[in-house]
């Protein structure tokens, strides 16, 4: 009885501090909840909404001038890699196959047939053989349309980094204007974005207090388990000794 009566007392204290730490929180997050709802009273609910519409909006540019910046770091990569390539990188095959395009991968694949069969017809033919000048004449004119190619593909890959350097001054000049329209709106969004976070994170600790404990927030506890049941056999007599015991165990208590 003593053990039962000092395991109640004890969840007792137990209840009463979740209860305090609830009480706690509550406070704090209903103080958060009010510096909120001042902010928006003093500042105007209209003009509040519409600076959290456009601070939404600077927020998904800023993660479009992210992409935009490893856009233009990509293509400018491309574009270095193509105006460092040479005509005989293309002939021997050393270039990745992203910097290849269809019609140069074409042009290869003919210029390699092409070159084969003019050492075959070199090792049968005399050196001014017509058919030997006009394989030859495919061969070079082949060379030729791959350096072309080539070109072309520099000249595409640093038109490219250049329309990312303009789309992304395009992304900023509209970003400095939203910056400016959240300005006219005199609300202070730092000062707007900490109440939030403020009041977000009392709300989140409060809930899960009451989740955790039980505990309502109002000096009142939740019982998390039912109440222990014992059976009591009839008599009067082992009712008063009960009582005795029961008087005992307290004080033991």
């Amino acid at each position: 009885i003593a053990m039962r009566l000092s395991d109640a007392v004890t969840g007792g204290n137990a209840a009463s501090k979740a209860a305090e730490t609830a009480t706690a929180l509550k406070k704090e997050n209903d103080q958060a909840q009010a510096e909120l709802m001042a902010f928006g009273q003093k500042n105007g609910e209209g003009n509040v909404k519409v600076a959290t519409q456009l601070q939404r909006q600077i927020a998904g540019l800023d993660a479009d001038l992210k992409n935009a910046d490893d856009n233009i770091l990509t293509a400018k990569e491309q574009a270095d890699k193509l105006k460092a390539a040479k005509l005989a990188d293309v002939l021997e095959g050393s270039l990745t196959s992203d910097m290849i395009s269809p019609a140069l991968q074409d042009l290869r694949d003919r210029y390699a047939i092409a070159k084969t069969a003019l050492a075959q017809l070199s090792a049968d033919l005399g050196p001014r053989h017509p058919r030997l000048l006009q394989q030859q004449s495919e061969v070079d004119g082949l060379k030729d349309s791959i350096g072309k190619e080539l070109v072309r593909l520099a000249q595409n890959a640093s038109g490219t980094a250049k329309a990312a350097v303009d789309a992304r001054r395009q992304l900023s000049d509209r970003r400095n204007a939203l910056i400016a329209q959240s300005r006219d709106t005199g609300v202070d969004l730092a000062k707007l974005t900490e109440l939030r976070e403020k009041a977000s994170a009392a709300r989140s600790r409060l809930d899960e207090e009451v989740s955790t404990t039980g505990a309502i927030g109002d000096g009142r506890a939740t019982v998390r388990k039912p109440a222990l049941v014992l059976p009591v056999s009839g008599g009067s007599s082992f009712a008063f000794n009960a009582l005795v015991g029961g008087l005992a165990g307290l004080v033991a208590g």
